[in-house]
């Protein structure tokens, strides 16, 4: 149990099919990264993100920004980061209150910075969730935007749906 993190409490919501939580991933337009401040309070930073599993099902995460700013220098102190993106279906009734339907993703793993000829395959990755294929390298891209990558140690992906 890594870093004691606990496991899915409710196994009946838990979601563990990679295809279904592709799905889910391809949905979902926005991850919430979680970065240790070292100051007392943890920094969540909403980002756009592109994805992939390995061929043995290990999840990587991929996001950008610049080179300096709260990510790249909270990445540079602690890489230690939580991930989590959902998508919210609708609100209802349930007596005597409400509930919500949804599918989420809460994800734990290391961020590194993407270095070299890794960095045209992650950026790709994250234009391709974004709806987008193409990078234009003449335009400099890589020298104004920094690449990171996380290699999830431990997910789970749940779904609530009434």
């Amino acid at each position: 149990n890594i870093m004691n993190i606990p496991d899915l409490r409710n196994k009946k919501l838990e979601v563990t099919d990679i295809d279904e939580i592709k799905k889910f991933l391809n949905r979902a337009t926005t991850i919430r990264v979680s970065f240790n401040s070292g100051e007392g309070y943890p920094i969540t930073l909403p980002l756009s993100y592109g994805y992939e599993f390995t061929d043995d099902d290990k999840l990587i995460f991929y996001f950008h920004g610049g080179f300096n700013g709260v990510r790249y220098n909270k990445i540079s102190e602690d890489g230690r980061v939580c991930i989590e993106t959902d998508v919210f279906e609708k609100y209802h009734q349930a007596p005597p209150s409400a509930t919500a339907d949804y599918t989420s993703l809460v994800a734990f793993g290391d961020a590194v910075e993407v270095k070299d000829e890794e960095k045209e395959h992650a950026m790709r990755e994250i234009l391709k969730h974004c709806g987008y294929g193409y990078i234009d390298k003449k335009k400099k891209l890589f020298s104004v935007t920094s690449l990171f990558k996380v290699e999830v140690e431990k997910y789970t992906c749940k779904c609530k749906i009434d």
